[in-house]
């Protein structure tokens, strides 16, 4: 593994490497010496996209950094937004919402924006004061409360998913021990064992026999399965999917407002995991996802929303396998066709393929205040 990619998932996956402090602290004081001498370049290449206008807004924005101002990088969010704010001349100001006196700086905001992160521990704070804000302050936010509900939160999707009789993968969740032993004769193996939080296949394994699923059913409802964090085990539930053999690729579907963008996941060779592997490729989408990633969308709250799904051949036929509101895009080019960069809509049941180098977070911003009424528009 290159030391980007080592770097990159020990600080997306809390430290799951157990480092000293003092190795922690090396690691950050490098990347924040790094990106200070990088900053010109990283803002440089922030304001090389494309503009999208909305027009002036007469609203204050706040906006919640997801990178302090020396170790944000490429992916970060905060300078699309704030770049967005300035293209349209949108009051705004930076809210350091994890201060002690967060309701009273939230307060002073008509919109607020953040970043979610897929971390139990930042999950937590941004359900908690989103909520709050939303219900108590009466300020619409990005993402809402009913967005956190479902982000990164694989349970609650699949109930979700399937109350409306949405393609899931077959998935048995239960909270009952009991139940789970007794269903041991009846499940097809080999199982493949999620927990409810965690990104880029992380916590995600194959149970390939009884024995191994009686294994983890115990230890799930005693002293609990290791999620990838390591404050935070999977304990009292199981969470068994069914595994689609035959699938060789997963692709993402993203949707912002008519907006369609997306790109392939390959699954690597002796391995059955696409999330997390880095082998990406820019293609044509299959209508057929498209449109059941469509149909997702209407069941789901918010701006933007990324589907992601798989195709068995056996089957010919697409399975959901998770839904996303906060998508990781790296680069511009995360969406092109044949290195064209762009977006496309969806006309007659094919896709029209518009050109253009944009960043994802304008699209978020284009969508989140084009409801806002006529007096609050210059």
């Amino acid at each position: 593994m290159g030391s980007y990619r080592l770097r990159k998932l020990k600080r997306n996956l809390g430290w799951a490497f157990k480092t000293s402090p003092i190795t922690r602290g090396l690691i950050l004081n490098y990347i924040r010496k790094r990106n200070s001498r990088n900053n010109l370049k990283l803002m440089d290449y922030v304001y090389s996209a494309d503009k999208v206008l909305i027009g002036d807004c007469n609203i204050r924005l706040g906006i919640v950094k997801d990178d302090d101002n020396l170790s944000f990088k490429y992916n970060s969010y905060w300078p699309k937004f704030e770049r967005f704010a300035k293209n349209n001349n949108i009051p705004y100001s930076f809210l350091n919402v994890h201060s002690d006196n967060w309701i009273k700086e939230s307060a002073s905001y008509d919109r607020i924006v953040w970043r979610p992160l897929p971390y139990p521990s930042s999950l937590y704070e941004i359900r908690t004061k989103i909520t709050y804000i939303e219900k108590f302050l009466k300020i619409p936010c990005y993402p809402s409360t009913e967005q956190l509900w479902l982000y990164e939160d694989k349970i609650r999707q699949y109930y979700h998913l399937t109350s409306y009789n949405l393609p899931s993968i077959p998935t048995f969740i239960s909270f009952d021990e009991q139940e789970c032993i007794n269903k041991l004769e009846s499940f097809e193996y080999p199982l493949i064992s999620k927990s409810f939080v965690g990104s880029s296949s992380v916590s995600v394994s194959k149970i390939n026999n009884k024995a191994e699923a009686r294994r983890h059913i115990f230890k799930s409802f005693s002293k609990g399965l290791d999620t990838g964090f390591p404050y935070f085990r999977q304990k009292g539930y199981v969470f068994f999917q069914k595994y689609i053999h035959d699938a060789d690729y997963d692709v993402r579907i993203i949707l912002v407002g008519e907006k369609i963008m997306g790109y392939y996941r390959m699954v690597p060779k002796n391995d059955f995991r696409a999330s997390g592997a880095g082998i990406v490729e820019h293609e044509e989408l299959p209508i057929e996802a498209v449109l059941i990633a469509r149909k997702v969308r209407e069941r789901m709250p918010g701006p933007v929303l990324a589907v992601d799904l798989l195709k068995s051949k056996s089957e010919d036929r697409f399975y959901i396998i998770e839904t996303s509101s906060a998508i990781e895009v790296d680069n511009i080019g995360d969406f092109s066709l044949n290195n064209v960069r762009g977006y496309s809509l969806l006309k007659n049941n094919s896709l029209e393929f518009h050109p253009g180098r944009f960043w994802l977070q304008d699209f978020i911003l284009e969508e989140f205040l084009k409801d806002l009424p006529v007096n609050n528009r210059v």
